[in-house]
């Protein structure tokens, strides 16, 4: 008999050929994201390019990343898009013209005035539809200080000095200082904020 380890090989090979093999069931590949999404344990293991973390650590990453990745893209989108049509923006009464006008020398030459503009416009549109949130002229003030504060810190106070103080000085003669129902002096509110987009929306750039 031949026992040479070729004749070997070729008997072992033709037994496994001959031999009966059960299906076998080949799952579709899942992307790492299908992965995430499918698994229901909250200490689930999800791998990428050699790194292993669970799902809240996932989470965290994605998040930190679109906060800081995100308004960078948006701003680069709106930069390119086509420019929406922008309606006519009513002009103010010659009082408040002469006590807006400081803002647009003031804006004259930076880029962001369009924009604060804009701001106080849809500030200006939102509080004229409000009847519930403010209910009193201090949570106006509040708002006001707050709402500009965080969206444009870095234009009024070092690129800009003095602006805050002259947007104030024209709030402070339409409402007055004191804590009162806000309700009354909700028109000259609207008015002022409108008077202030304006007066940003002039300035040349």
């Amino acid at each position: 008999m031949d026992r040479s380890p070729n004749r070997r090989r070729r008997l072992l090979l033709a037994e496994a050929v001959r031999a009966p093999q059960a299906p076998r069931l080949v799952e579709p590949a899942k992307s790492t994201f299908e992965a995430f999404l499918l698994s229901g344990r909250k200490d689930s293991k999800v791998p990428l390019a050699g790194w292993t973390m669970t799902k809240f650590q996932w989470f965290l990453v994605v998040a930190m990343v679109g906060l800081v990745v995100g308004p960078r893209v948006a701003e680069k989108v709106q930069r390119y898009q086509t420019p929406a049509v922008v309606s006519p923006v009513a002009v103010p009464s010659a009082t408040l013209q002469a006590k807006v006008g400081p803002i647009t020398v003031k804006l004259n030459g930076h880029t962001q005035a369009q924009e604060l503009g804009q701001f106080y416009l849809a500030y200006a549109d939102t509080l004229s539809r409000d009847r519930t949130l403010v209910t009193n002229t201090q949570i106006f003030r509040t708002l006001n200080e707050r709402v500009v504060t965080l969206r444009f810190n870095e234009l009024l106070n070092p690129k800009v000095p003095g602006l805050a103080a002259d947007i104030d000085g024209v709030l402070v003669s339409e409402l007055g200082v004191e804590v009162i129902a806000f309700e009354p002096l909700r028109p000259k509110a609207v008015a002022a904020l409108q008077a202030i987009g304006w007066a940003c929306l002039q300035a040349k750039q």
